[in-house]
């Protein structure tokens, strides 16, 4: 290779990125054409633009790097550099232009959230999320009778998750009730009468066994998602109310968001 471009950017060969565009931006100052008119910077503008071309692109410095870089695929001509300093001078004046607009260079950064333009929107998501969580604190406290019945059928239903721990649960069915126990705790018997309740929205029921004792929980839905409901709750409320601003108002329905698609989640997930 004729020209050595580390000598031309005044670099070692082990220069980093940020050192080859430091040296290149600091050489371009002195031999750009606008500044110096003399006819050899015009020559040394040019070697300085296929150095930068070549250097700063770690596929081409590779190449030329080992001897593999062709002449054909560096040579610029005085056209060529002419029109490269068109298309910096371009993306300099748009860098310009967004840089007054929104305080900052570079037109791949983007504008910040109009939060206050969203903030209708943010307080109408808050409220579906609000009343969707309040749901589920009925369905934990709001419950209706279903009568006596025996247990007709004691199933156990055993589910091992891919690379998680083993989950299991007693299926209990009477004639118009199905609700589930996990294994670990005490369940019915076939043949036992139980009295069962309810929740209102969705499907959990409480139980005792021939009408004696406090009413007990069934597991049809995990304890974690009525506790993911409260704190939806709590989150939804404040982004709805006049204490939050619009920025909170928004980040507030997109944490309750994420956690509402939980609680979706466990409503299909299988007992």
């Amino acid at each position: 290779m004729s020209k050595d471009y580390y000598a031309i950017l005044g670099i070692e060969k082990t220069a980093t990125e940020s050192e080859i565009k430091l040296a290149f931006r600091n050489k371009a100052k002195q031999l750009h054409p606008d500044i110096n008119k003399e006819i050899a910077s015009k020559t040394s503008f040019q070697e300085l633009n296929e150095a930068y071309s070549v250097l700063s692109d770690p596929e081409s410095r590779r190449k030329y790097d080992e001897g593999e870089l062709e002449s054909s695929e560096i040579s610029f001509t005085w056209e060529e550099v002419e029109q490269i300093l068109k298309q910096r001078e371009e993306q300099r004046r748009r860098n310009q232009k967004y840089s007054d607009e929104f305080g900052y260079p570079g037109e791949t950064q983007y504008p910040p959230t109009n939060y206050e333009a969203n903030s209708r929107v943010a307080m109408m998501i808050n409220l579906f999320i609000l009343l969707f969580a309040f749901s589920f604190v009925l369905d934990f406290f709001v419950f209706k009778d279903n009568g006596s019945e025996p247990i007709l059928s004691k199933n156990t239903i055993i589910i091992r998750m891919k690379k998680g721990p083993m989950q299991s649960w007693h299926e209990l069915k009477t004639a118009s009730v199905t609700f589930y126990i996990s294994y670990e705790k005490p369940s019915p018997n076939i043949g036992d009468m139980v009295e069962t309740k309810r929740s209102m929205f969705y499907g959990n029921h409480k139980y005792r066994v021939n009408n004696s004792g406090n009413f007990q929980r069934a597991d049809d839905l995990p304890m974690v998602t009525y506790i993911m409901a409260l704190i939806s709750l709590l989150i939804s409320y404040f982004g709805y109310s006049k204490f939050s601003n619009a920025e909170q108002k928004f980040n507030s329905a997109i944490i309750a968001g994420f956690l509402c698609l939980a609680m979706l989640v466990m409503l299909l997930y299988p007992r």
